[in-house]
């Protein structure tokens, strides 16, 4: 966490699970330790995890897809501190949920058309959800960032599902998409499979590859617009 200083000569963190941490108390010193839950606290739960005139503090020993709320509180003197209590800041955030351990696997594409491909299939790891990326033309490049959600659409190309440059997001949670469209003929497209736990800025992908996982497809080329005609046959023999 990170924070700007104002104009005591130290600040104290202290965070608590769940809820807002309890104030420190004046005249009281408190050992700040930045592992959670081993420093001292201001009330039980409220545990200080730094002390000191710095602006951030790593804080460890957090437990996955929970929310921790931080509260910095100004003060002076060391013996007999004197805590600014009023108007402390108070800010939270969730930890990233567990990664997947298992990656999606097994992607196949039964039915590839001209500007189109449906009779996606891939067997499912272990997270809650998965999101599919197709480029063209190369392999996917860019991955999905924890703490972001992203919306997918099965038109290729939406502006709204990029990541990066040409990655596209195309499908977002379970089962299959129906089909993919608005693809280019004759083009090879390349997919890639993202497992998934958590929601909203507790999001944790798991970016591993997997056997299947990522694979190429290529459009059918145009149906060519007219038949041959006037067909006329030469000399038939029996040689």
């Amino acid at each position: 966490m990170n924070g700007t200083g104002e104009n005591g000569d130290s600040v104290l963190v202290v965070a608590r699970q769940g809820s807002a941490p309890a104030a420190p108390m004046d005249n009281t010193t408190y050992t700040a330790n930045a592992a959670f839950s081993s420093g001292d606290t201001t009330v039980p739960g409220s545990f200080v995890v730094y002390k000191g005139s710095g602006t951030s503090v790593n804080v460890t020993g957090l437990s996955a897809g929970t929310e921790y709320y931080f509260a910095v509180y100004e003060f002076n003197g060391s013996t007999t501190p004197n805590y600014l209590q009023a108007g402390a800041p108070v800010a939270s955030r969730t930890t990233l949920a567990t990664e997947p351990s298992i990656q999606a696997s097994g992607m196949a594409i039964s039915s590839p058309a001209e500007v189109s491909m449906s009779g996606f299939t891939w067997t499912a790891g272990n997270g809650v959800g998965r999101i599919l990326v197709a480029k063209a033309g190369a392999p996917v490049d860019s991955f999905p960032v924890d703490g972001v959600t992203y919306t997918g659409g099965t038109n290729f190309g939406t502006a709204s599902a990029e990541i990066g440059t040409g990655n596209y997001v195309l499908w977002v949670g379970t089962g299959t998409p129906n089909r993919i469209s608005s693809l280019a003929r004759d083009t090879v497209y390349h997919f890639r499979l993202f497992e998934y736990n958590g929601s909203g800025d507790a999001i944790n992908y798991n970016t591993s590859a997997a056997t299947g996982n990522p694979i190429s497809q290529t459009t059918m080329a145009a149906n060519p617009g007219s038949a041959v005609s006037d067909l006329a046959l030469s000399n038939i023999g029996t040689d």
